[in-house]
């Protein structure tokens, strides 16, 4: 026994070296022992299929896709393009609703109207007066000799007695509305040349005179007349409204007062008989 091989314990079988054949066991003739066989460990995690490149996907049928049909926002029976009129209606290019386009409106023209009133009543009105009352002194004076030289074609007895009585009012008129405008500082003794024309009576005289020829005089005579009186009562409201003369408005009052029945009479006057 070699000293320095190391001793193996007793009781336990001696080791073989690694790789050893298997030994021969006298109790089993004709056989080997073999060694047990190692499992390969099988591993948890499984591997991913593998994709074949060239395998051909697999045949589905395919369904038509469907689109629904979204609710129009125009009204049923109403073209696309008149809808988008009449939503821009609705807007105003600066933003604003219609009530304050109305309100901002008001408000200029009320401030026009007060800077009109202003201008008048600081060094126009005077102006202003002494033309309104050279046109009324001229239109007075114009309609005095239409109805003086109008009641010899005057065939109904009350409408001559109406016309003859305005011929003697409008006389007077004239000759106390020179007294008062010339008391009131308001010169009426030469017109403009535009006044005169503008009033001139030529126009009436041959529309009178065509209905004379006509047989209609009457009837006529009573229209024209009840529109001039109309025409001159306006005139002598609007000098009263601008004078603050207490004499002058006391004289345009009651020359009013005077025509007024008389212009009411020639516009209910009917003539059936022409």
């Amino acid at each position: 026994m070699n000293p320095n091989q190391p001793q193996q314990p007793q009781g336990y079988p001696p080791q073989q070296p690694q790789n050893a054949p298997p030994q021969y066991s006298p109790h089993q003739a004709g056989s080997w022992q073999q060694p047990p066989v190692q499992q390969p460990v099988q591993q948890h995690q499984q591997m991913p299929p593998q994709i074949d490149p060239w395998a051909q996907p697999p045949q589905t049928s395919q369904q038509p896709i469907v689109y629904e049909e979204q609710p129009s926002l125009v009204p049923e029976g109403m073209a696309s393009i008149d809808y988008l009129n009449q939503i821009s209606t609705h807007k105003t290019s600066a933003g604003f609703t219609r009530k304050q386009v109305a309100i901002f409106g008001g408000l200029l023209l009320l401030a026009f109207g007060v800077l009109a009133a202003f201008m008048i009543s600081n060094g126009g009105s005077t102006q202003n007066i002494t033309t309104m009352s050279q046109t009324l002194t001229v239109r007075i004076g114009s309609l005095a000799e239409v109805t003086k030289e109008s009641q010899k074609n005057i065939k109904n007895q009350s409408l001559g007695n109406v016309n003859s009585a305005l011929a003697v009012q409008l006389a007077g008129a004239g000759s106390a509305l020179a007294t008062a405008f010339g008391e009131a500082g308001v010169s009426v003794e030469s017109p403009s040349e535009n006044i005169i024309a503008a009033e001139s009576s030529e126009q009436l005289m041959v529309d009178l005179e065509d209905a004379y020829l006509n047989g209609i005089f009457d009837r006529v005579y009573a229209r024209k007349i009840s529109y001039e009186l109309e025409k001159t009562m306006i005139g002598i409201n609007d000098i009263h409204t601008r004078t603050n003369n207490p004499e002058l408005q006391s004289q345009l009052e009651e020359i009013y007062s005077n025509l007024e029945p008389l212009q009411k009479q020639f516009a209910e006057y009917t003539d059936t008989t022409g």
